[in-house]
């Protein structure tokens, strides 16, 4: 059974630079939907939030994350490694069969703490 898996689970062209990214946490967007008609009530419908799982791995001494968009089928450890595969420009990676952008993490944090 994990001999098929493996085989239908290879990385997509131009991938190819293999790493290993770290579970680090998982985070959950929430969202209330309203409409034109309802601008000035106080009626919002709430929306089915959003989860993401953000991996964090390094990059050439700089520490970089993706976040993947959570999937009833998979299950990710706290702290565990998985294997990844990043394209030749290093801005994007794939894993788990999908693309996911790259992101310098310290650059996220600097920009959260300006918006504060």
């Amino acid at each position: 059974m994990w001999i098929t898996g493996k085989i239908f689970r290879r990385r997509a062209k131009g991938y190819t630079r293999r790493i290993m990214l770290r579970y680090d946490r998982m985070l959950v967007f929430e969202g209330i939907l309203a409409t034109g008609d309802k601008l000035f009530a106080k009626e919002r419908t709430p929306l089915e939030p959003l989860i993401y799982h953000a991996f964090v791995f390094a990059l050439d001494a700089i520490e970089c994350e993706i976040w993947v968009k959570d999937d009833a089928k998979t299950r990710f450890d706290r702290d565990r490694f998985y294997r990844a595969h990043l394209n030749a420009d290093c801005t994007y990676c794939w894993f788990n069969g999908h693309e996911a952008l790259v992101r310098d993490r310290e650059s996220n944090h600097e920009s959260e703490g300006e918006a504060s």
